[in-house]
């Protein structure tokens, strides 16, 4: 059995926006005499705003769950829970899923005669283990376009790198401004900036093992 494990991204936005709300929600109502009007109208928009941001995420939120004859889909918010077996698959197509204002992403979309469900590694830190999973339990029964595949990942690669890159010297930079100048601490900060800054490099490397690997295959055919 492989269950879904949510990227950082998204997972960490769901969180800040509880807590953020949380507390806006808690100093609105406790303190509503003693606010400004204006001040009001603020905090009335943000946690608004805060609530959609929740409500959207809410919905799109979904687990995956990978087994030995099926397939299993979770979207806890809608209350939904359907499965399907291996052999029902017609179809595994791959996709470039762009986010506005962050990278492009890889998207798989599965098709069977009654659901259409896709997943991406913008979603899901394990996307190529489940990807894995998939190819392996249906390669009997499927045709897969794999040259369109390798083409969505090299693209994938060659668009996101340099976006990597900026990101971790980025976070590395505050990182380190933000332990030499602070003087609490706050560690929560600084392993979260780690962590994200890890997980950064080890998708730059992976990154740079495809563009290499693409080189290689043009030399070797050239030759």
């Amino acid at each position: 059995m492989k269950v879904s494990v949510h990227n950082l991204i998204p997972s960490f936005s769901y969180l800040i926006s509880c807590i953020i709300g949380i507390f806006i929600s808690f100093q609105f109502f406790s303190d509503l005499e003693k606010i400004e009007s204006d001040l009001k109208i603020l905090t009335i928009i943000l946690l608004i705003t805060i609530l959609s941001i929740l409500i959207v995420l809410s919905y799109y939120l979904k687990f995956i769950i990978f087994y030995d004859t099926k397939i299993s889909i979770i979207r806890p918010f809608r209350f939904q829970f359907y499965s399907f077996k291996y052999h029902e698959i017609k179809d595994i197509e791959w996709d470039i899923l762009a986010v506005d204002r962050l990278a492009d992403y890889r998207r798989l979309t599965i098709y069977t005669d009654n659901f259409k469900i896709n997943f991406s590694d913008f979603e899901y830190m394990n996307f190529n283990s489940l990807e894995k999973i998939l190819l392996e339990k249906t390669k009997s029964i499927l045709k897969y376009n794999l040259a369109n595949k390798r083409r969505i990942e090299l693209e994938q690669a060659k668009s996101n790198r340099w976006f990597n890159l900026i990101w971790i010297l980025m976070l590395t930079y505050f990182l380190v401004h933000f332990t030499l100048n602070t003087k609490h601490n706050l560690h929560i900060i600084q392993i979260t900036l780690i962590i994200i800054i890890y997980r950064m490099i080890v998708v730059l490397v992976e990154y740079q093992k495809r563009i290499r690997g693409h080189k290689l295959k043009r030399r070797r055919r050239r030759k």
